[in-house]
């Protein structure tokens, strides 16, 4: 069934093209109308009171980039035309003659500076795209290298194209690059005037934030927050971006206090009628997770291995999280069916043998949940409490170094 709504909101989608619009003339002007075409539906779906269909409308974009890059064929662009069907044909779902076409569109001796510069950008944000592999992530490094020999003209494609591969090794954990790419990010934002600057101020937030996290998993609290201090002192004090990095700083100063019990409306693999866990009386490591987050899936056998080495020595491992309404392919799930898909996903696929919380989700900013009581700002987050209940570590993210910071600590409180 929900494939044939996709279909049929994808038929009806370019139906109305052929009656009533018209088709673009230029490879350019197709690619201005697929970017176009999210926010358009996500605008008239709520002038509607429709419900947001993100999964239909992506359905509906790449089918409208396929059709659109049909029409032109790639033998007989050159130029800003020739980028233009490179970028549809990745917005199609098609990497691979994406990748090809750009190639193409580079090795042209006539290039101007400015289109070479766009070129590499554009290069440098398809290899650095899921699925991500070494010698994708490698070739977007080299693409990178190629656009920072550009002049300072061009600070902006660097400090875009430098993002994106600072974002990848940011979600992957890699701890030395991601450092490395966003203190060069910083380094490239505050060469330019003061007027440029605004355009990243959201980029220049990421870069202490995930610089500070790094050096925060690495237990090193002192310096996450004054890197984060570094930030705020250096934004506008109107700037909304302040919120994320005053966040993060709530969070680390975090460590010291005392955590809350871990309340569920739902819980495997504990006591029937069980409403909440108590953190005091034992060491206590949660994770905050989700069936959906691939990062987390990377900390399990982690998890696994802390429970079977120090359960026996008083240390309980738990894991938090909260119902979403979906799980993989399925929408708008009634929450017993949610319920039933995370015991398959955590106890029978994970082999998760310890306590799970099971929060419903929360529809409004006034109710107080297990993440609000943590500060939890990103998953995994896992949270390491001493006997007394007072948090010792909060981590995010995760990477095998983690491993053994982790059971020293326990070892340590225990």
């Amino acid at each position: 069934m929900y494939r044939l709504t996709i279909a049929l909101f994808i038929s009806l989608g370019l139906m109305g093209l052929a009656l009533g619009q018209k088709l673009p003339k230029t490879a350019t002007e197709s690619l201005k109308a697929v970017q176009a075409y999210l926010p358009q539906q996500a605008d008239a779906a709520k002038k509607a009171g429709r419900a947001m269909d993100y999964r239909a409308w992506q359905a509906g974009k790449v089918a409208l980039a396929k059709k659109y890059a049909a029409l032109f064929p790639v033998e007989s662009l050159t130029g800003a035309e020739l980028l233009a069907w490179a970028q549809l044909q990745r917005e199609a779902g098609d990497l691979n003659t994406a990748r090809l076409t750009l190639e193409k569109y580079l090795a042209a001796k006539n290039l101007a500076p400015a289109e070479r510069a766009e070129g590499l950008q554009q290069a440098v944000f398809l290899w650095a795209a899921p699925p991500y592999t070494d010698d994708t992530i490698r070739q977007a490094e080299v693409y990178l290298a190629r656009l920072d020999q550009l002049d300072a003209a061009f600070t902006a494609h660097k400090i875009k194209a430098r993002s994106r591969l600072a974002g990848y090794y940011s979600y992957s954990d890699i701890d030395e690059p991601n450092i490395a790419h966003h203190a060069k990010l910083l380094e490239l934002i505050k060469s330019l005037p003061a007027q440029a600057r605004q355009e990243f101020q959201s980029t220049q937030a990421d870069a202490y934030s995930s610089i500070a996290l790094v050096q925060a998993n690495r237990a090193d609290i002192t310096q996450a927050i004054a890197t984060l201090r570094q930030g705020l002192s250096e934004l506008p004090a109107d700037a909304r971006e302040r919120a994320w990095l005053t966040e993060s700083i709530k969070r680390y100063e975090f460590i010291g206090q005392t955590g809350a019990a871990i309340k569920g409306d739902y819980w495997l693999n504990a006591v029937a009628g069980q409403k909440e866990l108590e953190v005091r009386g034992r060491v206590t490591l949660i994770q905050f997770t989700a069936h959906w987050c691939g990062p987390c899936r990377k900390s399990y056998p982690a998890m696994l291995k802390f429970h079977e080495k120090f359960a026996a020595q008083g240390m309980q491992a738990l894991f938090s999280t909260q119902l979403y309404g979906f799980f993989e392919k399925q929408q708008n799930l009634a929450p017993d069916a949610e319920v039933d898909a995370d015991k398959k996903y955590f106890l029978e696929h994970y082999t998760i043998p310890f306590p799970v919380a099971i929060g419903l989700e929360a529809k409004s900013e006034t109710v107080v949940t297990n993440e609000k009581n943590y500060l939890v700002g990103g998953i995994p987050q896992i949270v390491l409490l001493d006997k007394q209940g007072v948090v010792r570590l909060i981590l995010i993210g995760w990477d095998n170094a983690n491993e053994a910071r982790v059971t020293r600590m326990i070892e340590s409180l225990l």
